[in-house]
C-alpha cells in the first residue's frame, strides 16, 4: 500500500472518530507548509471520492459538472475529447435505446 493510500485511510478514520482531520491553520510546527499542503491534497481527494460516490454513476456526475459549468454540449465535447454524439448519448435517459453508460 502506498503512503498516500495509507494516509487517506488514516485520515478517514480520524475524521470518522473526531469529525475533523485537524488540518487547520494552527498546526504543530513539526509539519512544514509543504507537508500540510500534501495532507490537504489527500483530504481533497477523499472528499472528491465521497462526493462522487454520493452522486451515483459517471453519467450523473458528468451531467452535474456540465450543468454547473454551464457548458454547451459542443464545448464539453471539445474539453473532453469525445464526439458530440457520444456525449448526447451519455445524457439520455437510461431507458432510451441510444443511452450510453460511461465507465
Amino acid at each position: 500500500m502506498g503512503y498516500r493510500r495509507l494516509l487517506a485511510k488514516y485520515m478517514r478514520r480520524v475524521n470518522n472518530r473526531t469529525g475533523s482531520v485537524w488540518l487547520d491553520k494552527t498546526l504543530d510546527k513539526a509539519l512544514t507548509p509543504r507537508d500540510v499542503n500534501e495532507l490537504r491534497s489527500i483530504w481533497q481527494m477523499i472528499e472528491r471520492e465521497e462526493e462522487f460516490n454520493s452522486q451515483g454513476d459517471h453519467n450523473g456526475l458528468a451531467q452535474a459538472i456540465y450543468s454547473g459549468l454551464e457548458l454547451s454540449i459542443t464545448e464539453l465535447a471539445n474539453q473532453m475529447g469525445w464526439t458530440r454524439e457520444v456525449i448526447e448519448q451519455w445524457f439520455l435517459e437510461p431507458e432510451d435505446p441510444n443511452f450510453r453508460r460511461m465507465s
